[in-house]
């Protein structure tokens, strides 16, 4: 497959993980528990650093970071900031 070829598919990945990250959002914040709305918007900071959208990626970043020192449990809250600290970030921490 060319590069070019990948690159688009890529994008198309992209957008579609954005596209369902938010709709998710949208739809389900009122139901999601604080352990979840951390994750989302991690979700939402990784999509959008990988886009090369870093002015989002960070905005998303803090919430989840903000969202994180919430969580009530403490094993959820270690299991997000192990996440948190781990993998990649495509240039945003």
């Amino acid at each position: 497959m060319s590069t070019e070829k990948q690159l688009t598919l890529l994008e198309a990945h992209l957008d579609f993980a954005k596209t369902t990250n938010h709709r998710t959002w949208d739809m389900h914040q009122g139901e999601m528990a604080d352990f979840d709305l951390a994750f989302a918007q991690e979700g939402l900071a990784r999509v959008f650093a990988l886009s090369g959208n870093l002015e989002k990626a960070e905005i998303h970043h803090k919430r989840a970071a903000e969202l994180g020192q919430a969580i009530k449990g403490p094993e959820d809250k270690q299991i997000l900031l192990n996440d948190f600290e781990g993998g990649e970030w495509f240039g945003i921490v």
